[in-house]
């Protein structure tokens, strides 16, 4: 089907380059989470300090942002650009909401959630200016994908932070369960 992502390729080094804080957090435990507190955003969760977690990169959390990307919050692909006009993207009747460069989620309008560029994440716990807290899909990244690409979305596959059976989902569901509507 032309227009809808189709292939990507992740590469992940090891860590020395991820920034100023220069080591990744690589969960031993990714169906846990016992490392992020619970947030009033079920998509989101703070690292505990002290812990493993805290000021550094969560690798999952990278990887599943990552994974958001090839799924289609990208501005190289034609839907997607269609669909963007001076950084606001339409993603249905009235549906709007602000981008941060041209794959990106706005903060302002987007608070906390997976698709905001790194640069903008806010931690209101300290840590690694919010890049060590987990965020991970929401019910407006999976509206956006639909909205966009015209996939059918398993609001199902939604996982929490701390959630059991997050990798599980994410691995073997993809990071949404999309189906091309026919």
């Amino acid at each position: 089907i032309s227009n809808l992502p189709a292939a990507a390729t992740m590469i992940i080094d090891d860590g020395t380059n991820v920034n100023q804080f220069s080591r990744w957090f690589v969960d031993s435990t990714p169906l846990v989470s016992e490392e992020f507190n619970e947030s009033s955003e079920r998509h989101y969760g703070t690292a505990v300090q002290p812990g493993p977690a805290y000021d550094a990169i969560d690798l999952y959390n990278v990887v599943v942002h990552e994974f958001g990307h090839a799924l289609g919050f990208a501005g190289s692909y034609s839907l997607w650009d269609a669909a963007s006009n001076n950084g606001v993207l339409t993603y249905g009747p009235g549906e709007t909401i602000r981008l941060f460069g041209s794959s990106h989620l706005d903060p302002d309008d987007a608070t906390y959630d997976l698709m905001l560029s790194a640069g903008t994440f806010d931690n209101p716990d300290g840590g690694a200016g919010g890049f060590s807290d987990r965020r991970v899909q929401s019910a407006l990244d999976l509206d956006i994908l639909a909205g966009v690409y015209g996939f059918t979305v398993n609001y199902d596959a939604l996982v929490t932070v701390p959630g059991p059976g997050a990798l599980s989902v994410l691995l073997l569901g993809g990071l949404v369960s999309v189906r091309r509507r026919r």
